[in-house]
Parts: structure tokens; C-alpha cells; sequence
């Protein structure tokens, strides 16, 4: 236990209650405007951004919430100091994502954040689904600010390296107001795979409450936990298992604190899970607040705090809450001109020419109907799959892994229904037929994984399931007749499958001959993050990494990168060529 949570002991929750509600100030403590010592700390902080830039489901737009943040910026500056915290998932795949990242240089996005005086961002998981590159370029795009984890050690990544040396990733950073040092720290979910050189530490709470005693042995008196576990209820469960915790933020989820009478978005009503701010017994029993607003730049937090002479909390105003940004109404706020004009206006301009920006002509027929994509080989299946091999192999070849043998695609991740007639195929095509929120991964399997893994996928054929997948790297045989894997409840194989028949790479090597397994090396496969979660007893890689693309991504870049925007008609023939084959079952037309 830090020297810090011995000082202060355990205080009631109702009497912290009552500071929360009424401002009632502690015994001894005196009050706000009485005695110059206490010393009052305003702590603006938001959810996950995730690219976007308009108003969304009735408040928002990043042009204004630009203005907000400065606009409480400058008035806690007048009345005590400040500190601004981004608590994660700064960016996210979408046609946002795209639109702003459209031409060189700096991101749009980035651009915008660039003019909020933050002193730290939290680096959610999300931050990381595009790999170490992507998020270095994001960092050095806001160019202000330290981005915190306690649960993350990127120094060995050669894209985010630097960014450590230069302290601009960090475990905790001290900011300095009015003479007081403020400790923020900073926590990643661990439900994040590696990426790139990235290693991430699943022991959440000792690496946090070493880096709270690192900065209480250091003086630091007020500390502050950003945290990014994705849910208000994660955030307190971590609360409660620390001391030497003032403050603790909540970011990744998109739950709403807000108490009676605040102005919310129109629906919001009904996702409130709490006032603003909860109260959370700490390890050691002392109640600590804990606030959170949702994302996207709907909200800004504010949490008003006065501290004594030896860092205690001593009381909550009754103006914390959450700030709606909003153009009209009370509370309402300017549009900030320049993020408006070289942000706000440029992006919305790229999403809306992306469904009339080609990226390629084909000429067949890219046919993403349920049934076709769901129960056989064709065009747009082939045309995915071989986008995510050529992205996993242009990966690996950065990173210095293995390249992967073959691509699985899982079918529920294609289609949606959409069909793109032969002609122009544009950027918004590409969000049509392929999840922009799906990641790629690549491992190695053994063979035996691998037959069991494509006997889950065509165990559902009759039912057009999203089980089904499509492949690049290998031809296979399915025989539907025979007996299909079978598992209970609990996910363990109860029957199994006796469906794939062949199984060969395109190498030439036989991995299945005749429904069994050929003894060999294990076959490194690229597929969707979600391909092995809906048969996850089958088992995942026994290694993995992430690619650092979505499927919508692979596709939209073997468009353009290997195909030289032309799919041609005997390249990818709309019945397929004969990867999946189906004895007895002819091809589609």
C-alpha cells in the first residue's frame, strides 16, 4: 500500500457522498473561498473520438468541441488550474478514418486535436488495431500531449521507439499548476493482441499501482487514473483494487454519468448508469470519484475538485458534469472556424465523393448476396480473400514475420447483401462489401488445425451460414454429404467433421488428402479477427499477430496495389475458378 493511502485513510461514503452532492466541505478543512490553501482543480476529460467529425445522434461535431475544450480551458485557468485528458480510441476505421487520411501529411483528425490544449491521451486498444505505424503517425499528428500506458511497453517498436525517447509515450506524466504536481496514469485494456513490437501487460493491477507509488515516492500528491478497460464497470473494479488514486477517469465504453437536470443528448435519458460522479471504495476503503461521458465527441467531462496543502480531496463542486456540445440552447457553443473549414468541411467533402471515386473498374459482376457469398466460391469471395493474403504478406514483410500460405475470410464480414454491377468499383464499394471493423490477424496453424477450423466453416452450409469461409492460397474439397463437425453447448467437438476432402496449397503441397490430414510443417493463414471467435474450441493461432488493416482495407488496397485498379473477368470469373469445390453441387452461373 502506498504511504498515500495510509495518510488518508478510509472516509466514509455517505460523508463523501454529501461532498459530491452538496459541496459540504471535510472537518478541518475550512472552505473554498476561505481559505487560501486549498487548491481548486478542474480535470476536463472525453471518450473515445473515433474519427469522428460531425454531429452524431443529435449532439456533437469536432468543430465545437474544439471551442468547448478551449472555451473551459481558459475559464479553469481563472479560478485554479487544469488538466485535459483524451481517454482513448482517438481514431477508428470508417469512411471517416479514410476521409481523412485520404492524401499524405498530417491526419485531418489529428489536425483538429492538434488545437486542444490536452495534456495527456490514454492509448485505448483501438488506437492499436492498425498497428504501431498507424498510431505513431497519429502522435506525431496531434503534436502535443503525452499518450499513457501503464499496461503497454512499445520502446522495442521501431514506429513508436522514438516517440517513448522523446517522452512522448510515457507510463505517467507530471503536469505542473500553480505550483502543484499532478500525476496522471494512464491504463490500456489488456484484451489487445501485440502490435508490431508492442508488448502488453494482462497483470493490470500491479503494473498500475507500481506506477501510483512510483509517483507518490516521487511528491506527487494528486493523482489521477485514466483508464481505458472499456467499460464504467471495469474502470471501478480496477478502482477498487488500487490506493494512492484521487481521481479515476473512465474511457473505451459509452456509458453516461450525468445527475438530474443536466442537458443530454436527445436518448441519453435513458442511458444514464449514474450520477456524475459515482463514488468507488478504493483498496483501503477511502471512496474515490469516478467520471465518464460517452464518445464521439458528444460530451466534455468537468470535474471541479479542491485539494488541501497535502494533496487530500477535500470537496466536489456542484458545476461537475457533463458539458453537451451543441450548437443551440443553453450551453451552446461556436463552431470553431479553423477546424470547421481545413477539418471538418474537408472530410465530409471526401466521405461524400467516396461512392463516386473509382478505385478500379471490374469486369464481372461483384455479387455480395447472402447466398452467394455464404455457401460457395465466387468473384468478390476470391477478390477479398486474395486482398487479405497480399496485405498479410506486405506485413509480414515489414515486420520480419513469416509470410502467410493462404487467407481466410470469414463470409459474414462480405457481401451485406450489396451487389457492385460490372464498371466502376469506388471507395464506398469497398465499405459495402467488406467490415471496416474487422482485423487482420495472421499465426501459424498445424494442419489438423486447420482441417478442423475449415470443417467448422462448411458445417453450417446448409444454413447459409457466416461460418462459411473464402480462401485464397489453397483449393479445397467439400463433400456436403458427409457428416459435418459437430460441437455441444460448451463448444467441445462431439462429432468430427468428415466434410473437407482435399486441402492443397497453392504451392502444390497436400495439407488434407482424402479427408485426413498429411503429416507436414504448420501453414501460416491470415485471416478476419473474428473467423476463430465463433468456433474459438477449435483454437486460435498458437502465435498471432496483427496485420494492422481491416478486410474493407486489404480490399480497397489490392484494388489499387496489385491489381492496378482492373479485376479482370478471367482473374476472377464469377463462379470462381475452382478453389471451393462442391462434388455434385454445380457452380453458380
Amino acid at each position: 500500500m502506498s504511504t498515500r493511502a495510509r495518510r488518508l485513510g478510509p472516509l466514509s461514503l455517505a460523508l463523501a457522498l454529501a461532498l459530491v452532492v452538496a459541496s459540504v466541505t471535510l472537518p478541518g478543512g475550512g472552505s473554498a473561498s476561505a481559505d487560501d490553501r486549498l487548491f481548486q482543480l478542474t480535470v476536463l476529460h472525453f471518450g473515445a473520438g473515433q474519427s469522428a467529425v460531425g454531429p452524431h445522434d443529435g449532439a456533437g461535431g469536432l468543430d465545437r468541441f474544439v471551442e468547448l475544450v478551449r472555451r473551459e480551458h481558459i475559464r479553469a485557468e481563472q479560478t485554479g488550474g487544469d488538466v485535459v485528458i483524451g481517454l482513448g480510441d482517438q481514431f477508428a476505421p470508417g469512411p471517416e478514418f479514410a476521409a481523412a487520411r485520404a492524401e499524405p501529411g498530417r491526419p485531418l483528425d489529428a489536425l483538429a486535436l492538434g488545437r486542444v490544449p490536452a495534456d495527456a491521451y490514454v492509448i485505448g486498444d483501438h488506437d492499436l488495431d492498425l498497428g504501431a505505424d498507424t498510431l505513431a503517425q497519429f502522435i506525431d499528428g496531434v503534436g502535443r500531449g503525452t499518450f499513457l500506458s501503464a499496461t503497454l511497453d512499445p520502446a522495442a517498436d521501431p514506429a513508436l521507439g522514438p516517440l517513448v525517447d522523446r517522452g512522448r509515450i510515457a507510463q505517467s506524466t507530471v503536469v505542473t499548476r500553480w505550483g502543484r504536481p499532478i500525476g496522471v496514469v494512464g491504463v490500456t485494456s489488456p484484451r489487445l493482441a501485440a502490435a508490431g513490437a508492442v508488448d502488453v501487460d494482462a497483470d493490470v493491477v500491479p503494473a498500475v499501482q507500481a506506477e501510483i507509488d512510483r509517483l507518490s515516492d516521487a511528491d506527487v500528491d494528486i493523482v489521477i487514473l485514466a483508464s481505458h478497460l472499456e467499460s464504467l464497470p471495469a474502470d471501478q473494479d480496477l478502482a477498487g483494487r488500487l490506493t494512492g488514486v484521487d481521481l479515476v477517469l473512465s474511457g473505451g465504453g459509452d456509458d453516461v454519468l450525468a445527475d438530474p437536470g443536466a442537458r443530454l443528448a436527445p436518448g441519453d435519458e435513458v442511458l444514464v448508469a449514474g450520477p456524475y460522479p459515482l463514488l468507488q471504495a478504493d483498496a483501503a476503503g477511502v471512496p474515490v470519484p469516478v467520471a465518464a461521458t460517452s464518445g464521439r465527441y458528444r460530451y466534455l467531462g468537468r470535474l471541479v475538485a479542491w485539494f488541501d496543502s497535502d494533496g487530500v480531496l477535500v470537496r466536489l463542486a456542484p458545476s461537475s458534469g457533463p458539458l453537451l456540445v451543441t450548437g443551440s440552447g443553453p450551453g451552446s457553443v461556436a463552431s470553431q472556424p479553423f477546424v470547421r473549414r481545413r477539418v471538418v468541411d474537408v472530410t465530409r467533402a471526401r466521405v461524400a465523393a467516396q461512392p463516386v471515386t473509382p478505385l478500379a473498374v471490374s469486369q464481372v459482376d461483384l455479387d455480395g448476396v447472402r447466398a452467394a457469398v455464404r455457401t460457395a466460391e465466387g468473384s468478390l469471395g476470391n477478390l477479398v480473400a486474395d486482398g487479405v493474403l497480399a496485405t498479410a504478406r506486405r506485413a509480414a514483410e515489414r515486420g520480419d514475420r513469416r509470410d502467410p500460405d493462404v487467407a481466410l475470410v470469414g463470409s459474414g464480414a462480405l457481401g451485406f447483401d450489396h451487389v457492385v454491377a460490372a464498371g466502376p468499383v469506388t471507395v464506398r464499394d469497398t465499405f459495402d462489401l467488406a467490415s471496416n471493423d474487422r482485423l487482420l490477424v495472421s499465426g501459424p496453424m498445424t494442419g489438423a488445425r486447420l482441417k478442423r477450423v475449415l470443417e467448422f466453416a462448411v458445417s453450417g452450409a446448409a444454413d447459409v451460414s457466416p461460418r462459411w469461409v473464402q480462401v485464397a492460397g489453397l483449393a479445397m474439397v467439400v463433400d456436403i454429404d458427409q457428416a459435418p463437425l459437430v460441437l455441444d453447448a460448451a463448444g467441445h467437438v462431439t462429432q468430427a467433421g468428415r466434410r473437407i476432402r482435399s486441402v492443397v496449397l497453392a504451392s502444390g503441397r497436400e495439407v488434407v488428402r482424402e479427408g485426413r490430414v498429411v503429416p507436414g510443417r504448420a501453414v501460416t493463414v491470415a485471416f478476419d479477427e473474428t473467423l476463430l471467435a465463433m468456433g474459438h474450441p477449435l483454437g486460435a493461432a498458437s502465435e498471432q499477430w496483427w496485420v494492422g488493416a481491416t478486410v474493407q482495407q486489404s480490399l480497397a488496397d489490392h484494388l489499387v496495389n496489385e491489381l492496378g485498379g482492373a479485376v479482370g473477368a478471367r482473374q476472377y470469373p464469377a463462379a470462381g475458378e475452382g478453389r471451393i469445390v462442391r462434388p455434385g453441387v454445380p457452380p453458380r452461373p
